[in-house]
């Protein structure tokens, strides 16, 4: 059985963070990184049963959650450029109505690497933002 554990990551709210893909590792580290992150977790997709947006066509498990200093709460959808498609597009619109209905203490990002997505981030403006939340 291959080990799906990351090494372990400053500010991770556990020990040791399962493993990830590029544009996850890459949200890893920028979260681990984040002087402002308080903790931050990956959470675990179905059928393990992490944490779901309840949809009326599907569910959505954001992949990381993260709190900042400023008692903010995070939920963190990190993207390839290639995955700009249907699934996507609603993911993005169940993320923001959670958003809205959650209220301001609470936001939805999806943040694709370089790809200008309207109701999306790139990495680097996600982590520009990030600062100041």
């Amino acid at each position: 059985m291959v080990d799906r554990a990351a090494l372990p990551l400053l500010r991770s709210l556990y020990e040791r963070e399962e493993d990830g893909n590029g544009p996850e590792k890459a949200m890893m580290q920028l979260l681990a990184d984040a002087s402002n992150v308080v903790f931050w977790t990956r959470n675990p997709a179905r059928p393990s049963g992490g944490f779901r947006l309840n949809g009326p066509l599907a569910n959505h498990y954001p992949d990381f959650i993260a709190r900042t200093a400023k008692g903010t709460t995070l939920l963190i959808e990190p993207k390839g450029d290639d995955r700009n498609n249907d699934d996507s597009r609603y993911k993005r619109q169940l993320g923001a109505a959670w958003a809205l209905a959650a209220g301001k203490d609470y936001q939805y990002y999806m943040v694709f690497n370089k790809l200008e997505v309207e109701g999306a981030e790139t990495a680097a403006s996600f982590a520009e933002l990030l600062v100041g939340l």
